[in-house]
């Protein structure tokens, strides 16, 4: 019982932390175009880092842009045969 106590007290703590961070960062407002060039130079850079798949809270991460935005994007250049995304 007392490991899951100090499992919930923790769990408590982050959800706190990831409050505050949330609060903390605001979506960046550019246009569809301007986002699509900035993902896509995103994109770049982690294939050249290795990485093989990226996910929307990746980009969100790195380039703070709202969510829908992301996600539209994402889904065009799927559309267009772009594989390295989830």
């Amino acid at each position: 019982m007392q490991v899951q106590q100090q499992i919930l007290k923790r769990l408590n703590k982050l959800e706190k932390e990831m409050g505050k961070i949330r609060d903390a960062v605001v979506d960046r407002k550019v246009s569809d175009s301007r986002a699509e060039k900035e993902i896509s130079q995103f994109l770049l850079r982690r294939k050249r880092g290795g990485k093989q798949l990226v996910s929307a809270l990746d980009v969100y991460a790195e380039l703070h842009l709202p969510f829908d935005q992301i996600n539209a994007i994402l889904e065009k250049l799927k559309s267009k045969g772009l594989k390295e995304v989830d």
